[in-house]
């Protein structure tokens, strides 16, 4: 729901505080999974471009994949993610969240979701079931996902992917016509309205088969963890940085694109 550096005597000793504090974000980046989901954005997007009118030329639709994989590399994501958060915490707070996420309880918590994104819908569904007796893991599931906005995220994440799939079919069948983004994203809402209570539970569904094999125990660790202000506000600031470096990597991306496709009129 994150890894670089370098410089010269003055310059290090004029800002290493920043670059000691980027180097432990980078830590905590990946030691949350952050880094690891950020790796998977670019894939995710491309091969929803792939998806395009089959109608399209296969170079140009494999022209535009090329180009919404450099806009959206992960590693553009991750600086754009870690300068988000770069200033935002102080050392105590980043020594805080290192602890958490070195700590045993919190790698076992990672392993678990990392390995649940891949679960088979059968599988899910009748484990899922099973666990839905438990009222305290429900619960527990309840405000995890309130506390870290996984619901809201994923939705923004399905929207973007969306709308650099239209931008791009609307780019390739209509050359040089101007693009309306604010009259496509209105649409591909109007289509997600309804979307959001099954990607809630969906999201609910997952983190409880993550959690098949973490005791009740341990869970209420991981959510006094989220409770703290310093967890809350990585995991807000990570979102937003998120969503906006993905943003930009559009903005881009349909720049780029536009400008090739004008090469080739």
């Amino acid at each position: 729901m994150f890894r670089y550096l370098t410089s010269f005597l003055l310059l290090f000793i004029l800002v290493s505080p920043v670059h000691a504090g980027n180097a432990k974000l980078n830590q905590i980046l990946e030691l949350s999974g952050l880094n690891e989901q950020l790796d998977m954005i670019p894939g995710m997007i491309t091969s929803t471009v792939a998806q395009g009118d089959q109608r399209a030329p296969e170079e140009v639709v494999d022209k535009a994949e090329a180009i919404f994989r450099r806009a959206f590399s992960s590693e553009r994501l991750r600086r754009q993610v870690v300068d988000e958060l770069s200033g935002q915490f102080s050392d105590a707070e980043l020594n805080g969240l290192l602890t958490w996420y070195e700590s045993p309880l919190a790698k076992k918590i990672t392993a678990a979701e990392h390995a649940a994104a891949s679960v088979d819908a059968a599988e899910l569904q009748m484990v899922v079931g099973a666990l839905g007796e438990n009222q305290q893991l429900v619960e527990l599931a309840v405000e995890v996902e309130r506390l870290t906005g996984i619901t809201d995220l994923m939705m923004r994440f399905q929207e973007q992917a969306a709308l650099s799939l239209y931008t791009t079919v609307a780019a390739i069948m209509q050359p040089g016509q101007p693009l309306n983004y604010d009259q496509m994203q209105a649409g591909i809402r109007q289509q997600m309205g309804g979307a959001r209570s099954q990607t809630y539970n969906y999201m609910l569904a997952i983190m409880m088969y993550s959690w098949k094999d973490i005791s009740v125990e341990e869970l209420q660790q991981y959510r006094t963890f989220l409770r703290t202000d310093a967890a809350s506000r990585f995991m807000r600031l990570a979102s937003k940085g998120t969503l906006d470096a993905m943003n930009l990597a559009f903005s881009d991306g349909v720049a780029e694109l536009m400008q090739s496709l004008k090469k080739n009129d």
